[in-house]
Parts: structure tokens; sequence; C-alpha cells
């Protein structure tokens, strides 16, 4: 398992990899690992909508994009229903 805070290390780097390539997939693929581990569905969906400006053709982005939507409506509407 990964821990924390290795996950917020690998951030740092990975946004800083980022500022000196940021039309690089592979840094927002990683990205996206991450944001996936801390459940941040915001800078998941966000960083997914840059993977798809970059890999226009990938449809795996777009299909993960919309998964990533329908968790935040799923969770939008439990909390609905609980709260």
């Amino acid at each position: 398992m990964i821990k924390q805070g290795n996950i917020q290390e690998a951030l740092i780097e990975l946004n800083r990899a980022k500022y000196i390539n940021s039309n690089d997939p592979k840094i927002y693929k990683n990205l996206i690992g991450a944001y996936t581990h801390l459940d941040d569905m915001q800078k998941l969906i966000d960083t997914y909508l840059t993977l798809s400006h970059l890999t226009p053709n990938d449809y795996y982005v777009y299909y993960n994009l919309g998964n990533a939507y329908a968790s935040v409506k799923e969770m939008a509407e439990s909390n609905q229903i609980v709260g």
C-alpha cells in the first residue's frame, strides 16, 4: 500500500514536472493515479480534462472521465438521501 506522505511527495514532484513540461501526458496519467488514491475527485476530473486535450484520440481518458463524473453524481445523490 502507498503511504499518504509518499503520495504528497509524488504530487510535489509531478507538479514540478508539469511546470517544466506541461504537454507530457505521462505526467498527467501519474497525477491521475495520485488523485485517485487520495479520492480527490475535483482534481481528478480537472486532470482528466487536461489529459483529454493532450490525447484527444484516447478513448480511455473519456471513459474514465465519465466514470469520475458519475462517481461525483452518485456521492452527491447519496449525501442528499442521508443528509
